[in-house]
């Protein structure tokens, strides 16, 4: 059996960059179609260990990566709070460790943009009294918790209030042509034999992992 539909866009892939761009698109008025083979958040964007990073990690070797990390944090608490617990984290040195790097670390969250703030041992331990009790230096990040299914799905709900639509268990298995322009995506949903032809002007591939595979 074959459907014939219509959206502006046809995102692939429902993980959390897939819902975020579905999600986008539809507050600016497009009308689109989500596809997901699996479930929402069942790649990678449902397996991971829901830290939303400062950028004080990267701050050394990865300025860049750094700034995107504080910028996406700070975005994520003002835009989805009710998707982030904001646990603070601490980067301590010890015994052992490259005291140079510990000297130069404040230098490279400052030059990064990232916010910390130097506290003393005593209030390390007090924060965190299993960390080891011998600390040298010790900084405060603003590190974080984040719930990705719970951002996913509040952006698929966003995302269908303005219109958008969700097919799970669905796979892009072809896209038609005219010249280099795309004309269509043809999808299948698994187990039902229905094929769907949707004419779109835009096809986003946003299937992590797989995304070489949907390319």
């Amino acid at each position: 059996m074959k459907r014939q539909l219509k959206a502006d866009a046809v995102v692939i892939g429902a993980g959390v960059t897939g819902c975020g761009v579905a999600r986008d698109l539809a507050l600016r008025g497009l009308s689109v179609l989500l596809v997901e083979r699996g479930d929402v958040n069942s790649g990678a964007s449902g397996g991971n260990h829901g830290l939303l990073h400062s950028g004080a990690r990267y701050a050394f070797a990865d300025k860049e990566s750094a700034e995107e990390c504080h910028e996406e944090n700070t975005l994520l608490k003002k835009v989805a709070p009710q998707c982030v617990e904001a646990t603070g984290g601490l980067f301590v040195g010890v015994p052992g460790d490259d005291e140079n790097d510990m000297a130069d670390f404040a230098s490279h969250l400052e030059a990064s943009g990232v916010p910390y703030r130097k506290i003393s041992a005593e209030e390390a331990l007090a924060l965190e009294p299993t960390v080891n009790p011998d600390i040298i230096a010790a900084y405060e990040v603003e590190d974080a918790a984040v719930d990705p299914f719970m951002l996913s799905l509040d952006n698929v709900a966003d995302t269908q209030a303005h219109g958008g639509e969700l097919l799970c268990g669905t796979e892009l298995v072809a896209v038609k042509r005219d010249g280099k322009r795309i004309t269509h995506a043809i999808l299948e949903q698994k187990g039902s034999g229905i094929t769907f032809e949707v004419e779109t002007a835009c096809v986003v591939n946003a299937a992590g992992a797989w995304a070489g595979k949907v390319a």
